[in-house]
């Protein structure tokens, strides 16, 4: 078996191109595949090394400033894709504008469609691609004119891409049945879900012992994050009892978070920055809650991972949001995009140990099972997947 993976850029190490690497590592253990993950940008180098063994990167050498394919490129990759004759092609969607990501782009899939079966993975929710501008931080006026740009512009465009591609692609692919009920209501398609990838780790030490009051949240500090709503909530909570906010991670929202905080005085929130993974995880086994406040997501891993490190999780009911995790009041706490909600839900926590500590165990329980006992792992089958119907 022959498998190729298409993405915008691997060196970038976001959360597409994890799964990206990931997802080699399975395609060659259990198909026992040669598999090539092509990726359009590839000016650093820096992830070859962490490579699954047995895995190739091809680089069609677009460079950084280059927004869009061309005819050029078109050709290399239809002959890359003839000249292999790959079974399958998956193709990383981080979004589904062309300018953000090149893959987004259904005449590729049109040149490369006679020789093999493409699966079409959407990073994200469909809902959010028709949507896009539900941020009002630059003002009132600003948001309404970006909300008629995007509903003049963007979302028929956004129709068109998926239902030109429909035309090409075995299989659309969603991470949760959050994301596949909005595909088919929102454009009329179907997909199949494969959840994003996670090794669960049982832990077999008392972990309780090594957590101190800190309520976590990481990622990437960007407006569709969302982070000011928990800073917003935090500054509401009069007593907190020595607990403080950690924030972890990186980008183009950072000093405007920072700035918040200085002015509202919020002197007990830490910035730390962006880190390797395994000190995420000891940041993240350290803490007692996670904070998810998004306003749209695919399958987010950060939940799997602060569950699998006995963190009780308070999410948004963000677009693309699926209960296979998160079950409100059982396994954690979902919340409107309030600030006020928000902090009487923290405050409950913060309160009431017998609640932190029944979310926390339920949440590890849940992740558990939810990757322990689903059977056999087939991302091509077209049969039921891991439960869904």
């Amino acid at each position: 078996m022959k498998i190729a993976i298409l993405c915008s850029d691997i060196t970038t190490l976001g959360g597409v191109e994890v799964v990206t690497m990931w997802l080699a590592g399975r395609f060659k253990n259990v198909y026992d595949a040669h598999v090539d993950i092509i990726t359009c940008r590839s000016n650093n180098d820096g992830t070859i090394n962490s490579l699954p063994d047995g895995v190739n990167i091809v680089k069609l050498g677009m460079s950084d400033n280059q927004q869009y394919f061309n005819e050029e490129y078109y050709k290399k990759l239809e002959e890359i894709v003839h000249k292999n004759a790959y079974d399958y092609f998956v193709v990383q969607l981080s979004t589904a504008f062309k300018n953000l990501c090149v893959v987004a782009d259904q005449e590729i899939y049109r040149r490369i469609s006679d020789y093999t079966k493409i699966y079409l993975v959407i990073h994200g929710s469909p809902l959010y691609f028709l949507t896009r501008y539900n941020t009002d931080y630059d003002g009132a006026f600003k948001f309404l004119l970006k909300k008629i740009y995007s509903a003049v512009k963007y979302t028929p465009a956004v129709r068109k891409f998926f239902l030109e591609s429909a035309k090409y692609v075995k299989h659309f692919v969603t991470l949760s049945n959050g994301c596949r009920r909005e595909l088919k209501d929102n454009f009329g398609l179907d997909s199949i879900v494969r959840y994003n990838p996670y090794e669960f780790i049982s832990l077999e030490e008392r972990i309780e012992d090594r957590k101190e009051n800190i309520i976590l949240c990481a990622g990437r500090l960007s407006k569709e994050k969302n982070l000011i709503l928990l800073l917003t909530a935090w500054g509401k909570i009069k007593n907190h009892k020595e607990w403080k906010v950690r924030i972890v991670g990186s980008g183009d929202d950072s000093e405007r978070l920072k700035r918040y905080v200085n002015q509202m005085k919020l002197f007990d929130v830490e910035f730390i920055g962006a880190v390797p993974h395994d000190k995420l995880m000891e940041y993240m086994q350290k803490s007692k809650v996670f904070v998810l406040p998004s306003f749209f997501e695919g399958f987010p891993t950060v939940i799997c991972e602060a569950m699998n490190s006995k963190v009780a999780v308070i999410t948004t009911h963000y677009d693309g949001f699926s209960d296979e995790l998160i079950e409100d009041g059982k396994t954690g706490l979902v919340v409107d995009y309030k600030a006020e909600s928000l902090a009487a839900k923290l405050e409950e926590l913060i309160n009431n140990n017998e609640k932190l500590l029944e979310l926390q165990n339920n949440g590890y329980n849940r992740c558990k099972g939810f990757y322990t006992d689903k059977g056999s792992w087939d991302f091509f089958s077209d049969k039921v997947f891991m439960g869904q119907d």
